[in-house]
């Protein structure tokens, strides 16, 4: 097979490709990487590029669904490979990068990095399963402030917990705001 087309990805940025090396042509949804499938190789060594391309090639022709390819993209001096699944639902993708020790996944429709440092979740108790019931996903404090309404907004510190464990005090209507954060061990 012709490689040449790679050098071209590489020049115009990077590109999502299929297990065919076509392009990807989503419209929407979101790339996340898979954890442990991810190699910074010099953007000019274009021998190495081709060999991790045709290794994560043969591995996600491995997977029975097609929801997997090969993402290529530069940045400063290097080409980044990895492989990368593609979800539909921005929750599930921030819990498939969560879960795959990732700092970000690709929002394909807004053509943007969405980081996943620290955020917030707000749930609501439920008295009929004795739970909490995820409602919400917040980036940031002021997020949280636009969509809940308080008095005296530095009380929302007061309900802010690092774990739903810790949870001694409901906000108005039982609901809570769990601040999850990322431990480092990238």
């Amino acid at each position: 097979m012709d490689y040449n087309f790679i050098k071209n990805i590489i020049d115009n940025g990077g590109e999502t490709l299929t297990a065919k090396l076509e392009k990807a042509t989503f419209k929407t949804g979101f790339y996340v990487s898979l954890y442990g499938f991810e190699k910074a190789i010099d953007k000019n060594n274009l021998n190495d590029i081709i060999k991790t391309i045709k290794e994560y090639q043969e591995k996600i022709k491995k997977y029975k669904n097609n929801n997997y390819f090969i993402g290529l993209w530069i940045y400063k001096d290097n080409c980044y490979i990895d492989i990368t699944k593609h979800i539909e639902s921005k929750k599930q993708a921030a819990r498939f990068g969560r879960n795959n020790k990732q700092l970000s996944y690709y929002d394909i429709k807004n053509n943007k990095t969405i980081y996943l440092n620290n955020y917030y979740i707000l749930y609501r108790y439920s008295k009929a399963f004795n739970d909490y019931r995820y409602i919400k996903e917040f980036t940031s404090v002021k997020d949280i402030l636009k969509d809940i309404k308080l008095k005296n907004k530095n009380s929302i510190y007061h309900y802010i917990y690092n774990s739903i464990e810790d949870v001694t005090q409901l906000l108005n209507d039982r609901y809570i705001i769990i601040l999850d954060h990322d431990n480092g061990d990238y």
